[in-house]
C-alpha cells in the first residue's frame, strides 16, 4: 500500500509514522524488513527493486523515501521533466516512474513517502492521491494548538486550566515537540492532578529557552530593539552570560551551514540534519536569512561574538554591558 505523509508539522507526522510501524510490526520483524532512501540519492530502479523484495520471515515490508515530492517539484521548477518509466511501462511517457509502478506494487509492501512543506499540490501528488493514504500535516493555528494541549494533557491523565494552556501556547507557539516535552514534565510535577498557570511559570528553563531563541532570531533578522528587549528580560531572570553568547554563536553557525548547503543545492532534509535545526518552520526562516546575509557578514558576526566572549573572560567589560553591545552590533552587522 502507498502512504504519503507530508507537511511542516514534523511532530504529528512522526507520530503517524510510529503508529504505522506499530501497525505493520505484528510479528516483530519490521526492523529487518525496512529500507530507507533519500530521494536526492535515489535510483528509481533501486526503489522498485526494494518494493518488489519479498519480506524476510515476515508478512510486511516497509520502504520509506524522504523528500520524493520535494525533489520532483524542484526538478520541475528547474525545467527538468520528472524521470520517466519507459523501462517498466513504455506507455507512461508523461507519468512519473513511481506513479506508474504503484498499482502493481506487491500487497506485502508498504511504501511510505515522507515530505516536509510543499509549494502547492504538484501533478505527482495529485496522481498519487487516489492510489493510497495521503495525509497532510500543516502547522496548527492558535486555537488548534490550545485544543492539542488539552488533548495531550488528557492522554497523560491530567487536566489543564485554560490559562495554563494559553501560557504554554504563547511561549512555544506551534512547536509540538517542545510542548510535548513540557507536558511530560508537568505530568510528573502535577502527579495526575490539574496543571495551573503557576505550575507552568515555575518551569523557568522553558520560558528562558524560548526567550533565548526569540532573541537570537531577532538578532539574525536585524531587529535590534526587539533583540535588546529579549536580552534584558533574560538577564533580569538570571540567564547566564556564557550561555547567551553560546546560543548566539550557535545561531550564526547554523546560518553558515544552511547558507553553504543551500548554495550547493542540498535537499531540505539534509540541511536540517547537518545544521541540527529542530523544526521546519525555523529552517524555512533561516534559508532566506542566510542567503540575504551571505558568507562574509555571517563570518563577521561570528568574529564579533568571539570578541565579546573574550572581553568578558578577560574582565575588560561588564557581562551585561558586553552582551548589550554585542546584540546591538550584531543587529547592525546583519542590516549593513
Amino acid at each position: 500500500m502507498l502512504r504519503v505523509y507530508y507537511g511542516p508539522d514534523t511532530f504529528s507526522r512522526a507520530e503517524a509514522v510510529a503508529a504505522l510501524k506499530a501497525e505493520l510490526d505484528g510479528d516483530g520483524m519490521l526492523a529487518v524488513n525496512t529500507a530507507q532512501f533519500d530521494a536526492a540519492h535515489l535510483d528509481v530502479a533501486q526503489l522498485i527493486a526494494a518494493c518488489d523484495t519479498v519480506p524476510f520471515l515476515a508478512s510486511q515490508r516497509l520502504v520509506v523515501v524522504s523528500d520524493y515530492l520535494a525533489q520532483a517539484q524542484d526538478r520541475n521548477r528547474r525545467g527538468r521533466a520528472p524521470r520517466r518509466a519507459q523501462a517498466t511501462n513504455p506507455d507512461a511517457d508523461a507519468v512519473d516512474a513511481l506513479v506508474a509502478y504503484v498499482p502493481r506494487m506487491p500487497a506485502t509492501t508498504t511504501l511510505l513517502l515522507i515530505d516536509g512543506a510543499l509549494t502547492g499540490e504538484s501533478a505527482t501528488l495529485r496522481a498519487l492521491r487516489p492510489m493510497g493514504d495521503v495525509r497532510q500535516f500543516p502547522l496548527l493555528d492558535e486555537q488548534e494548538v490550545l485544543a492539542w494541549i488539552a488533548g495531550r494533557a488528557r492522554r497523560l491523565g491530567l487536566t489543564i486550566e485554560p490559562a495554563a494552556a494559553r501560557l504554554l501556547a504563547q511561549t512555544l507557539h506551534s512547536d509540538l515537540w517542545a510542548l510535548s516535552a513540557e507536558l511530560e514534565k508537568l505530568s510528573l510535577y502535577a502527579a495526575g492532578g490539574t496543571i495551573r498557570a503557576a505550575d507552568v511559570r515555575e518551569l523557568a528553563p522553558l520560558a528562558q529557552e524560548s526567550n533565548v531563541f526569540a532573541m537570537a532570531d531577532a538578532v539574525a533578522a536585524g531587529r535590534a530593539e526587539q533583540a535588546l528587549a529579549q536580552l534584558r528580560l533574560l538577564l533580569d531572570n538570571g540567564a547566564a552570560g556564557p550561555y547567551l553568547i553560546a546560543m548566539l554563536a550557535r545561531q550564526f553557525r547554523q546560518l553558515i551551514i544552511v547558507q553553504d548547503l543551500s548554495a550547493a543545492g542540498a535537499a531540505p532534509a539534509i540541511v536540517r540534519e547537518k545544521s541540527e535545526i529542530r523544526s521546519e518552520p525555523a529552517l524555512r526562516r533561516m534559508i532566506p536569512q542566510s542567503q540575504r546575509l551571505g558568507a562574509a557578514r555571517l563570518a563577521q558576526a561570528l568574529e564579533r561574538i568571539l570578541e565579546a566572549d573574550l572581553s568578558i573572560k578577560r574582565g575588560e567589560l561588564d557581562e551585561s554591558l558586553a552582551l548589550e553591545l554585542l546584540v546591538a552590533d550584531l543587529a547592525r552587522v546583519v542590516q549593513a
